[in-house]
């Protein structure tokens, strides 16, 4: 503190300059102990007036301070070593501080060691948490969408006439739909769509989520029903006439769907955003005898994208528009039309691969990969043959088909992904450029924090532990695994079947059970499954495998489990391990 008079500077809460005797302005509070101007009707602190509150109490510190003038005492002084005055009763140091230091002190050593070793574990726990989340400056998980946790499992009890759903973490509900048409769901389970004959030609619409299942509207068209990948929104048709009909978009939360068109083709795919707020379509007819595309961006008035072009993909904000015209492949920004590819009359290459809110898309053009952002146009990535992404995890891209084969990844970017290039394994740092990974590759996984790949070749394994550290790869081999027939992986362990045994390989290997002409499926916190004949088995390490179910007429993984088909009924194993009988036949 500087006196305002003479200049001389000393220490805060002083009430009087020690050279020239001005007052300094500032007392000190009773209550906290902070400094405040003299003439301040409350402590800018803890609001006390220095009136009513009690002058007993402690500083942010947690030490006593003296009643009279407010410092800090040491802990059992009988008087207060500034200004004298005699401390009338023990000091204490009240709060939360005291209070767990006291009720501590009332219980024995192993106790408070106990309860030392628990708060360290917290701590520990979730300072792992943190590091996983932010692990290299971005989100371990941020790869990958799947939301397991609002996910559910549903199978179709057509003996019954229900649609039977499970939710991973254990458990079960049924909508009753005996004239089921068809269903659909987003690429992460968390919604459901069924649509149910009413009668007329006409449809019910029943939306399931994890928290039951809502009537959508009884007077669709059955055929051409839409459900964004979100699930936050169904773009339906409604009052049909012949080839024609009003075009409607349903989003949670609202009663009833909003009218887009009135005059919109029923035959021809209506695309619809991921967020599930924007509609494009076909519908109108262009003064030439053809037909004119329109989008309803956020659900607002409908604009004329063109003539005679189809649309076949659309951005969240409905701001990129993808179609297809004379054979040619387009993007529409608020920058204008770009043409990305002019194969599209050629099938073989007519193979898309889009992020998820459709903002990046990776192609095939001219013997080139191209890549395009935010509607520029397309970038070459290398001379080679795109064969396809490898995901994180066990997601899967989901497949639509409106003129091109558009594969919807459940990635943010492209930049740090693994590439499938003519039959070798690449490496796409975005700007950084591409790298190869492998000249040959028969099985391939990628880590579900999509940092770490893990492939075979030849019965050799291979690993590269952090895909972002490595300016060069050159991994050798592992382990031989020779004559290979199933192999699954979950990033960290690698599980074969040699055609007679079962192997678990992470450093070394080791020999889980012999079982010829298993076919492995995949693992479930730690523990194998697998088929062979017509039964399913689990094995873990270092115990007998088991059969968990047999008649099996199928098996495959969902939402971190695994759904199985029997021959009498269906039933779904849980990311926890349990099991769920969704429905049973009563006859063989």
């Amino acid at each position: 503190m500087i006196c305002g008079q003479c200049g001389y500077e000393y220490a805060d809460g002083i009430g009087i300059c020690p050279a020239c005797g001005a007052a300094s302005g500032v007392r000190v509070c009773a209550v906290c102990g902070s400094t405040m101007p003299a003439d301040a009707a409350f402590c800018r602190i803890c609001g006390s007036d220095g009136r009513v509150a009690p002058v007993r109490g402690i500083s942010f510190k947690g030490a006593p301070i003296c009643d009279n003038c407010g410092k800090p005492l040491p802990e059992g002084a009988a008087v207060c070593p500034d200004c004298g005055e005699a401390v009338t009763k023990p000091p204490h140091a009240a709060g939360i501080v005291w209070t767990v230091r006291r009720w501590l002190r009332r219980h024995p050593i192993r106790f408070r060691i106990f309860c030392a070793l628990v708060i360290l574990a917290a701590l520990a726990f979730t300072a792992v948490v943190v590091g996983l989340s932010v692990r290299g400056g971005r989100a371990a998980t941020s790869a990958i969408a799947l939301a397991f946790d609002n996910s559910v499992v549903g199978a179709y009890d057509g003996e019954n006439g229900r649609f039977v759903f499970a939710d991973p973490r254990g458990g079960s509900f049924s909508v009753d739909c005996p004239e089921l048409r068809s269903y659909m769901s987003t690429p992460d389970l968390s919604s459901w769509l069924l649509v149910c004959s009413s009668g007329e030609g006409k449809a019910t619409l029943i939306r399931v989520t994890r928290d039951g299942a809502a009537t959508v509207t009884t007077n669709a068209w059955p055929e051409n029903v839409v459900l964004a990948d979100s699930g936050g929104g169904i773009a339906y048709f409604s009052d049909v006439d012949g080839a024609r009909g009003a075009l409607r978009l349903w989003r949670p939360g609202r009663e009833k769907a909003v009218r887009i068109a009135e005059d919109a083709l029923c035959d021809t795919p209506v695309v619809i955003s991921p967020d599930g707020a924007s509609v494009a379509w076909v519908g109108g007819r262009a003064p030439n005898e053809g037909y004119c595309a329109y989008v309803s961006a956020d659900g607002g008035e409908p604009e004329l994208l063109g003539e005679n072009l189809k649309p076949f993909a659309l951005s969240d904000r409905g701001d990129l528009v993808y179609y297809i015209s004379d054979g040619r492949v387009f993007v529409r920004s608020s920058a204008g039309d770009v043409e990305l590819a002019d194969n599209i009359g050629y099938s073989s290459l007519s193979e898309y691969y889009m992020t998820s809110d459709m903002r990046q898309v990776l192609y095939n053009r001219r013997g080139s990969v191209c890549i395009s952002t935010g509607g520029e146009a397309g970038r070459v990535v290398t001379q080679a043959w795109l064969g396809g992404v490898a995901l994180p995890g066990s997601a899967s891209p989901h497949l639509r088909q409106n003129g091109v084969k558009l594969y919807v990844c459940p990635l943010k970017t492209f930049r740090g992904a693994v590439l499938k290039l003519d039959s070798s394994l690449w490496y796409y740092g975005g700007e950084a450029g591409i790298l190869r990974v492998a000249d040959s590759f028969d099985h391939v996984f990628v880590s579900s924090n999509g940092l770490s790949v893990i492939w075979e070749n030849d019965g050799l394994l291979y690993r590269i532990s952090d895909l972002r550290r490595s300016d060069k790869f050159s991994p050798a081999p592992y382990y031989d695994a020779g004559r290979v027939t199933s192999i699954t992986a979950d990033g960290k362990r690698v599980w074969l079947c040699n055609g007679a045994k079962i192997l678990l390989v992470r450093r070394g290997s080791s020999v889980l059970t012999a079982a010829p002409d298993a076919a492995l499926l995949a693992a479930v916190r730690g523990r194998l499954y697998y088929t062979r004949d017509d039964g399913l088995w689990s094995v873990r390490s270092g115990s007998r495998p088991r059969l968990a179910a047999d008649r099996v007429v199928s098996a495959r993984s969902a939402a971190g489990g695994l759904l199985v088909r029997l021959a009498d009924g269906v039933i779904y194993i849980t990311p926890e391990g349990k099991t769920i009988e969704l429905y049973k036949n009563s006859g063989d």
